[in-house]
């Protein structure tokens, strides 16, 4: 069947299932055997003792009626048949209490102080002439008033041939059902594993790119769940793997607009022209740089960040009055060449989440950067954390303003509003949706106060 690879690594599923399957008969038969043995050892000792009793019985109720002064031989038939017997199977004999013989055989012991016992009809076990032998003996008193003991004796060889043939016919019997049952296990288990059978199949037919959910209705009810996890990694792998085409596809396209300008002003230049036409064009092409530089830095930290969130970073309790403080220091400079005021607000007390401070930086890096962009000169920025019962840092702008539409879209990749005269790539917004996501934080925008500019808030989870 091969559904799990042999050797040395894993061992085929068919083959465990098969050694438990038959691992517990192995060791069931056995016992069932010894079981058998002696519940047939029980069913002889009580059928043999209750043969015993009724032949007791009927000799002691002989010894009655019969005449103290006659022929003992004559006058007890029953001891007379069991002498008689041309098997031999019984030994009987007539004794007074103290072991004198009154009629039968002679090698049986005494008789056993009947005084201990209640029974009338006691048993015990006892070797007479090499042999062990199964004694009852029953107390009478004879007509003549004289008290006696019956006492009658059988070999133990009737009861172990009785139980050694049950016991054998048992074995034969389990033996024979062996092969049977192996069989009955092995085509069962080739049954019940045959829809994995199948699946594999399906899987091997299957195109490399076919990403397709994987069929469940012909399967057991326990191995759907499975499936159905590989079908949500599928559905996972499909979805990033279409992630990664647009994001290329956009990516190409983004570059390949100032990469066509660059080249445009660059032919214009080698052209020639006067002085303030070729600074101008080099100026152009700066600009192109400059944008594509900026392009290439932030897929550089998309990257970045993916490659930090896929390796399952450690988070630690991080301070945002630090970690937003850090960033603003570091935009100062674009700031002031934007000549837009920046602002920094901490919160009154440590506002504590557990993050990853590389991915941290990252996310208000953006968003700062993304407010001085979009603010034109003499405006304000405006960053401020809060601390209480949910960590929030808000970043306010005095730009254009995002149309109400449009504010569930700025997380694309690549989307950019237009009309605000601002060149960008598209894709810091996006870097902050997918940091804030990993933290399992919120993003909000806002119009501004008064209705001028943006708030973006980043508000994180209770802690």
């Amino acid at each position: 069947m091969g559904l799990l690879r042999g050797g040395g690594g894993p061992r085929r599923l068919f083959v465990q299932l098969l050694e438990w399957l038959l691992a517990p008969m192995v060791v069931l038969w056995p016992a069932a055997v010894a079981a058998t043995y002696f519940a047939a050892s029980a069913i002889a000792n009580t059928t043999f003792d209750a043969e015993l009793r009724q032949m007791a019985r009927g000799l002691a109720e002989e010894l009655l009626h019969a005449d103290p002064a006659g022929d003992w031989e004559q006058s007890l038939p029953v001891l007379g048949a069991v002498r008689n017997d041309s098997i031999g199977r019984f030994v009987a004999q007539v004794a007074t209490p103290d072991g004198r013989v009154v009629a039968g055989d002679s090698e049986l012991p005494a008789p056993a102080d009947a005084s201990r016992s209640f029974e009338r009809f006691q048993f015990r076990d006892a070797v007479v002439a090499g042999k062990r032998m199964r004694i009852v003996q029953s107390e009478v008193v004879s007509r003549g008033g004289e008290p006696l003991v019956v006492q009658l004796a059988e070999p133990y060889e009737r009861r172990g041939a009785l139980v050694g043939d049950v016991t054998w016919i048992v074995i034969a019997t389990i033996f024979a059902l062996v092969p049977l049952m192996v069989l009955l296990v092995w085509r069962g288990l080739e049954r019940g594993l045959r829809p994995l059978v199948r699946l594999r199949t399906r899987i091997e037919a299957r195109a490399v790119d076919d990403l397709a959910p994987l069929p469940t209705d012909e399967l057991p009810l326990e191995i759907a769940p499975l499936v159905n996890t590989l079908n949500q990694q599928l559905e996972r792998v499909r979805h990033n793997l279409e992630g990664q085409r647009r994001f290329v596809a956009d990516a190409a396209h983004q570059m390949r607009t100032p990469l066509a300008g660059l080249k445009t002003q660059a032919e214009s230049a080698l052209r020639g022209g006067s002085t303030e036409e070729t600074r101008e064009r080099l100026h152009r092409i700066e600009e192109g740089a400059d944008r594509m530089s900026r392009v290439v830095a932030q897929l550089l930290a998309l990257a970045r960040a993916d490659d930090v969130m896929a390796g399952a970073p450690q988070l630690e309790p991080v301070d945002l009055n630090t970690v937003v403080h850090d960033v603003c220091e570091a935009a100062a400079d674009d700031a002031l060449a934007s000549q837009v005021a920046l602002g920094f607000e901490p919160a009154d007390r440590p506002a504590v989440v557990d993050a990853s401070p590389v991915l941290l930086r990252e996310l208000f890096a953006n968003l700062v950067d993304n407010a001085i962009r979009y603010t034109p000169e003499g405006g304000d920025v405006t960053v401020r954390v809060a601390g209480g019962e949910r960590a929030r840092v808000s970043v306010e702008d005095t730009g254009p303003g995002i149309p109400e539409a449009e504010r569930g879209r700025v997380f694309d990749r690549f989307y950019r509003v237009l009309g605000t005269g601002r060149s960008g790539s598209g894709l810091g917004l996006a870097i902050v949706k997918e940091i804030a996501g990993f933290h399992r934080a919120d993003v909000l925008v806002y119009a501004g106060d008064a209705g001028l500019g943006t708030r973006f808030e980043v508000v994180f989870t209770r802690q």
